[in-house]
C-alpha cells in the first residue's frame, strides 16, 4: 500500500500508471485477464472516480472486493454484450503471451467491441529478451516467478516492440507508443534488489530487480480508430 501511495503522487514513475492518471474524469476502465484483481485495485486507488471491471477466465470475484466489477469471459470467445462501446481503456497485461496466434484476432476483436471509438488499448507482455534470462531455481519453491520466459510452462510466444507495434497498427489502432516496461523506481533500486534476492534467498526481490534493469517486458498502447480491421491492402512492411 505504501508503494500504491507513491504511484499514485507520481504516476509518471512507470507508463502504465501515467496513461491510467491520463484518462478522463469518471471514465470506465477493463482489465482483461486480471487475476486476482491486485492491478485492477491498484488503478482505483489511483484514480478513485474510475468505474474499473476486471474479467478472467477463473471466477475471482471473492478477490475483486466491492469496488472492482468483475465477471468471468474466456477473452477468445468474446466479451458479454452489454459490454459493448463501454469502455475508454482496455488493459492486457500478461495475456497474449497465453495464447495460440490463431487467437490473436478472436481477442483483439472481443477488445474493440468493448471500446469506445477512440479508446485506449494498453498491452503488455514478455519481451525478446525473456528469453534469453537465466533459469534461476532460486526461491521457486516459496514463490512461483518466472525468470527466464519459459520458466512459465503456459507461456506461447513473447513479442517484440515492432511486433506490438503491427498487432496493434494491423488491428485498427492508432499506435501511440511502444516500448520497454520498467518501473523507474524499481529501476534505480535494482542493483540493491538483486543483491538482496540472492543474500536472502527472495526470488521476488531478484526478479523485479533483473527485469527493470534489463527490460523483461515490452508495451503497446494504442488508440482505436475504426472498428473494422484493416484490408489486407492496407497493410505491408517496404
Amino acid at each position: 500500500m505504501k508503494l500504491w501511495g507513491i504511484y499514485k503522487r507520481f504516476p509518471y514513475l512507470e507508463y502504465r500508471h501515467r496513461l491510467v492518471a491520463n484518462l478522463p474524469q469518471n471514465a470506465s476502465l477493463l482489465e482483461v485477464g486480471s487475476s486476482s484483481c491486485d492491478r485492477a485495485k491498484l488503478f482505483k486507488f489511483m484514480r478513485p472516480d474510475l468505474n474499473v471491471y476486471a474479467t478472467d477466465v477463473k471466477d475471482f470475484s471473492a478477490s475483486a472486493g466491492s469496488e472492482i466489477s468483475f465477471f468471468m469471459a474466456d477473452i477468445t470467445k468474446g466479451l458479454p454484450e452489454e459490454f459493448e462501446n463501454k469502455f475508454d481503456c482496455v488493459t492486457a497485461m500478461h495475456v497474449f503471451e497465453h495464447l495460440a496466434p490463431r487467437d490473436y484476432d478472436s481477442a483483439i476483436d472481443a477488445i474493440k467491441k468493448v471500446l469506445k471509438q477512440g479508446g485506449t488499448w494498453y498491452i503488455e507482455t514478455p519481451g525478446i529478451r525473456s528469453l534469453f534470462f537465466p533459469s534461476f531455481s532460486l526461491g521457486r519453491k516459496q514463490f512461483h516467478c518466472p525468470l527466464n520466459f519459459y520458466d512459465d510452462p503456459s507461456h506461447v510466444r513473447p513479442f517484440s516492440k515492432c511486433g506490438l507495434y503491427f498487432l496493434l497498427k494491423d488491428h485498427g489502432f492508432e499506435v501511440k507508443r511502444t516500448g520497454t516496461a520498467r518501473n523507474m523506481l524499481f529501476l534505480l533500486s535494482s542493483p540493491l534488489l538483486v543483491l538482496a534476492g540472492i543474500l536472502f534467498c527472495r526470488r521476488l526481490w531478484l526478479a523485479i530487480g533483473l527485469c527493470n534493469l534489463f527490460g523483461w517486458s515490452v508495451f503497446g498502447h494504442g488508440v482505436m480508430l475504426r472498428k473494422e480491421r484493416n484490408s489486407s491492402s492496407d497493410v505491408g512492411v517496404s
